[in-house]
């Protein structure tokens, strides 16, 4: 894989994600990468990736529901769609393995993210307008 060290650019960030990634690996141990419904957003751009540039680099064929990965196998480093084995919402998560109702899928602000400035924003917490809450019961609020 070729690695330019200019990180503003998306591709580049993502490569050197993967180089992290592979950097971690001590032994055999498997490295597990999970998301929820990962495949139709965070690992698309990483999978995306290792399609243009790393191909190679796959150790096995990835796992597949109908077109989305459910697991692909980069050496030991393991990626995963949590959402494509158990289709629930993430704030269901804790109830389905019986955690603590303390642990729980937090809201955030998108609306509130105008520019890239905004996302090193230090002051006052944003008003409840900038958390789409709409659709959502009082009970999935609190």
């Amino acid at each position: 894989m070729t690695f330019f060290p200019d990180s503003k650019q998306p591709h580049n960030l993502i490569q050197r994600f993967i180089l992290y990634a592979m950097a971690q690996q001590k032994d055999s141990t498997p490295i597990y990468i999970t998301g929820h419904n990962a495949s139709k957003f965070d690992t698309s751009f990483i999978f995306k990736e290792l399609l243009l540039e790393g191909l190679t680099l796959i150790t096995e064929a990835p796992i597949r529901r109908g077109s989305s990965i459910m697991s692909l196998k980069l050496g030991s480093i393991m990626f995963r769609d949590s959402y494509l084995f158990s289709p629930v919402k993430l704030r269901k998560f804790p109830e389905l393995f019986n955690l603590s109702t303390d642990i729980r899928k937090g809201m955030f602000p998108y609306t509130f993210i105008k520019s890239e400035a905004d996302i090193d924003y230090k002051g006052n917490f944003p008003s409840e307008d900038y958390f789409e809450l709409g659709g959502l019961s009082n009970k999935e609020i609190d």
